[in-house]
């Protein structure tokens, strides 16, 4: 097993194998020297790590939590925590060929991700003065005088 990435001062791992930051062409060639990915993100609002590991050709083993579910669902096995990981592991090692063929189908590619967030930014532009004229800030005074007043 190999960490990438930094770690806090004057901690070192026992038994897993630390390769400091990566980026680029380094990083996705230490990735593919590897079988799978895990992510133990919780509460991750849109991480990219994950898109990384899998478009490097890495199964997915990732936390049911925050927007892992919704970039890895189908591409790698979920698991709780501490609790399941190990069982999960066993499962994923026996199915592995089967998740190996899934990622290649991996769809979140930056092309594809790049061209769905500009699409977004301008249906926000074509809709400004509709949604600006929609507001009505005096619908709730409590949250509009909280706004304005400093706490």
């Amino acid at each position: 097993m190999t960490y990438i990435g930094n770690l806090p001062e004057n901690f070192c791992f026992k038994n897993i194998k630390h390769i400091q930051v990566l980026n680029g062409v380094d990083l996705a060639n230490a990735l593919r020297r590897h079988h799978a990915y895990i992510t133990g993100s919780i509460n991750e609002p849109g991480g990219n790590h994950q898109n990384e590991g899998a478009l490097c050709g890495l199964p997915i083993l990732y936390r049911d939590s925050g927007c892992m579910p919704e970039y890895c669902d189908g591409y790698g096995l979920k698991y709780q925590g501490i609790k399941d990981i190990e069982h999960i592991l066993q499962t994923f090692l026996t199915d592995y060929d089967v998740y190996l063929q899934k990622i290649k189908l991996y769809p979140h590619t930056a092309d594809k991700m790049s061209a769905a967030w500009c699409a977004y930014f301008e249906d926000i532009y074509k809709s400004r003065v509709e949604t600006t004229h929609s507001r009505n800030i005096w619908s709730n005074p409590f949250l509009f005088l909280r706004n304005q007043i400093p706490i």
